[in-house]
């Protein structure tokens, strides 16, 4: 391992308590980008085409982020990264990793809730599942047959899951190899031709703008399978694999370059201009700029191509100055994002993404003070921030309950009777 030999002695960043509050800042962003996504999508759902039409049009141009479903991409980077890191820290300890007790702790953290959100949500549909339907959500490949899944961000999970079961893998195939950044980094690349390849084979899907989906039109199904898709959405994973490597094992390296405050701010705002490119778009408007015929379906094939390997590579870029900042703007921003009441949304980041949708329906209740969905024909975005403020608190506030009652107990039980190794 060439590479690897030549880089630094490792070096574990996360040993630092700012550091971890920094990941802990990432997550809490990515978990609230998804809660504010699915106000605003469920508003488009419930809105008539008029009012949804005025709701767009006054909703403020700063927020376009809301519309473009990118804090799952936030939260596979972090749960990439933070795998990728405990992985790799394993391996340098022990020079090996065990596989057994790593997927003892993968699964006594998903699947106790993950069956309690199954079993809420399979009842508020009364139980209309069928057998099928039920098994492919139970082993996490359902979107991959083609199944709906029970929970509504079941596609995500079975996503991670299917990653979470690769990421070992990869780990022990770039600690053996010779050129660990060159396997890494072709693997980024070959992520993100999957998706090119998938848009050139169907031009036409990649020019059905987002305000038509919002309005009910058909999702193409490359589009869909481009969302749902292991393959197709595995690049924020395999970016967290390389970040994590170039944290453990260049980290010093890192320390002493980005010591010069200009490469740091630098890379500040380089991360915030490619974050700002890839989310600030008005996608959701159909009078906006994008929708001009001339830009065709090349614009179009290299935006979803690129879009969310875009936002990604932001974060990271930013990500490096903040672990290692002393001052100036990479120190502003380690401190914006080491803000300690994020870690109250990081620390239950998993059961506020499974049960954030039905404590929305409390917040519309509030906003638009009725319960009948019939009366509401508009919407002001007030209204949809009440919404999202509402859904986000008590959201975190039955996380807490959850994971204190359900998810630490069940992780315990099933660690002391499984686990190998304490």
């Amino acid at each position: 391992m060439s590479e690897s030999q030549a880089a630094d002695e490792p070096t574990f960043i996360l040993r630092e308590e700012r550091n971890r509050h920094v990941i802990d800042g990432v997550r809490a962003v990515g978990i609230l980008l998804v809660v504010l996504f699915h106000t605003v999508l469920g508003l488009s759902q419930l809105l008539p085409e008029a009012g949804l039409d005025d709701f767009i049009a006054t909703f403020p141009s700063t927020l376009n982020i809301a519309w473009q479903a990118l804090g799952s991409e936030i939260i596979f980077f972090g749960s990439g990264f933070l795998l990728s890191y405990l992985l790799f820290k394993e391996h340098v300890a022990n020079g090996k990793l065990d596989l057994h007790d790593f997927f003892v702790r993968r699964i006594s953290r998903i699947l106790p809730l993950y069956f309690v959100a199954l079993l809420l949500y399979a009842a508020a549909d009364e139980f209309d599942v069928d057998l099928d339907q039920l098994l492919l959500n139970l082993l996490f490949v359902s979107k991959i047959f083609g199944e709906s899944t029970i929970i509504p961000v079941g596609w995500s999970l079975e996503l991670m899951m299917q990653m979470y079961v690769l990421l070992p893998f990869l780990v022990m195939w770039v600690m053996r190899t010779r050129f660990p950044v060159f396997v890494m980094t072709t693997l980024v690349v070959l992520s993100i031709a999957a998706r090119a390849v998938a848009l050139l084979a169907e031009p036409g899907a990649a020019e059905v703008p987002l305000y038509a989906f919002l309005h009910g039109a058909d999702v193409p199904d490359v589009m869909a399978d481009l969302y749902h898709l292991t393959w197709f959405r595995a690049t924020p994973f395999l970016l967290g694999l390389l970040f994590a490597w170039l944290t453990i094992f260049r980290g010093r390296a890192s320390r002493a370059t980005l010591g010069h405050t200009g490469l740091a701010h630098a890379l500040i705002l380089g991360g915030l201009a490619l974050v700002a490119v890839a989310g600030s778009l008005p996608l959701q408007d159909e009078h906006s700029f994008l929708y001009n015929p001339a830009l065709g379906a090349i614009f179009w094939i290299t935006f979803w191509t690129f879009q969310r390997f875009a936002l990604v590579l932001g974060i990271c870029l930013m990500l490096m100055p903040c672990f290692y900042a002393t001052h100036g703007l990479p120190l502003a921003c380690a401190r914006v994002l080491a803000w300690k009441p994020w870690g109250h949304v990081s620390r239950n980041i998993y059961s506020v993404y499974l049960f954030h949708q039905a404590f929305l329906i409390p917040g519309a209740a509030l906003a638009f003070w009725t319960t009948d969905a019939d009366d509401v024909t508009t919407a002001a975005t007030w209204q949809a921030l009440v919404i999202f403020a509402v859904g986000a608190v008590l959201s975190v506030l039955f996380a807490r309950l959850m994971t204190r009652w359900v998810e630490l107990p069940s992780q315990r039980f099933l660690r002391d009777r499984w686990q190998r190794t304490a």
